[in-house]
């Protein structure tokens, strides 16, 4: 069983990406970068996903060539 290469897209500004699915398959999952404030203190930050249609692919190259595709951000 051949295995590829898991791959993150990042937005130019760092604020964004899609990346490989976490189940190993192939897929474009778009998520932002997130921090979240209270009185001034950070209380969280990390990346959330959007709520989007996941789409599974054969291949990390099918995968990314769609991500292309859908998001604008990563032409």
């Amino acid at each position: 069983m051949r295995t590829e290469p898991s791959k993150i897209l990042d937005s130019a500004d760092g604020k964004r990406r899609v990346e490989r699915r976490s189940d190993g398959s192939f897929g474009c999952a778009e998520g932002y970068w997130f921090e979240n404030f209270y009185e001034g203190d950070l209380v969280a930050k990390g990346w959330a996903h959007m709520p989007t249609n996941k789409s599974v692919f054969e291949s990390l190259d099918i995968a990314e060539r769609e991500a292309k595709a859908r998001f604008a951000w990563l032409r």
